[in-house]
């Protein structure tokens, strides 16, 4: 305790503010699709798989799909609606139509499952992974975790402006990519640092890959990282990448939860800073 006092007080000496903040309320999901081709196959796969009370249940979580939320409607780590109504859905924190403008994919990130603030997105698809047709392109995106995980058992501190998200890939066992499926987490980490630099005006930026899956900034700041859990199906390797960004925010702005180097809007200069 003695020790938390003295950290305490030298970050408060350091213009940090310490105080103790509650954990944010869950949200529910919402269902959203990036393209219209996917709707009515995906309600009628949902129409086929949810219990009597619209329920698909998993070791972890139980996902109950309805057609719009209220306040009655209890939301815990272990029990979550799933709104499907589309029509109702809007945030300030994920806009669908630019999501839908720049996917590029024929199959991933089709099918959408988006919480303003979830637990952890790690458990969102374990019900319906294993299911659920390849085309849909499952992934979930969240505003805020409260229990993010790390590797081995690290916490990950997941603030409002993180891009956090968890994608579903299947790979199959006997491919050139199923034979080496630890490369997975080295060719996403490099995809993301690509991404960036594909940008007009970013391709000189000073990102990297630290091995084996991290993101760093130059050789300052870890920025974010990749994480791969993988389950073997027959023949079929089912795989969710999680893919968390620490200091780096969607909006290009500083807001993480320790001292830090990060990149302003420009990204062509550093500054200190700290915001918890």
């Amino acid at each position: 305790m003695r020790r938390y006092e003295v950290l305490k007080d030298i970050l408060t000496a350091l213009g940090l503010s310490c105080a103790v903040k509650q954990a944010p309320a869950l949200t529910p999901l919402h269902l959203l699709w990036a393209a219209e081709e996917i709707r009515d196959p995906l309600m009628q796969w949902l129409g086929k798989h949810v219990d009597l009370e619209g329920v698909i249940k998993s070791s972890k979580l139980s996902l109950r799909f309805v057609p719009s939320y209220t306040s009655e409607i209890e939301v815990t780590p272990t029990a979550i609606p799933v709104v499907t109504d589309m029509e109702a859905f809007s945030s300030e924190n994920f806009n669908l139509e630019i999501y839908r403008q720049n996917l590029r994919t024929e199959q991933l990130g089709k099918t959408i499952l988006f919480a303003e603030v979830t637990s952890t997105t790690m458990s969102l698809l374990e019900g319906l992974m294993f299911e659920m047709p390849q085309e849909m392109g499952l992934i979930a995106i969240a505003a805020r975790q409260t229990e993010g995980k790390g590797r081995g058992r690290n916490a990950w501190l997941s603030p409002a402006g993180c891009a956090l998200s968890t994608l579903l890939v299947s790979i199959p066992l006997r491919s050139n990519l199923g034979q080496r499926i630890p490369f997975v987490q080295h060719l996403m980490s490099l995809a993301v640092v690509e991404a960036v630099r594909s940008i007009p005006g970013y391709q000189d930026i000073n990102l990297r890959v630290k091995w084996p899956n991290d993101i760093y900034y130059s050789d300052l700041m870890k920025l974010g990282g990749v994480l791969v859990n993988s389950t073997l199906m027959g023949e079929t390797f089912y795989i969710l990448i999680v893919l968390s960004k620490s200091a780096w925010e969607v909006r290009r702005g500083p807001r993480c939860g320790s001292w830090a180097w990060t990149i302003p809007g420009s990204f062509r200069s550093t500054r200190r800073t700290a915001r918890w």
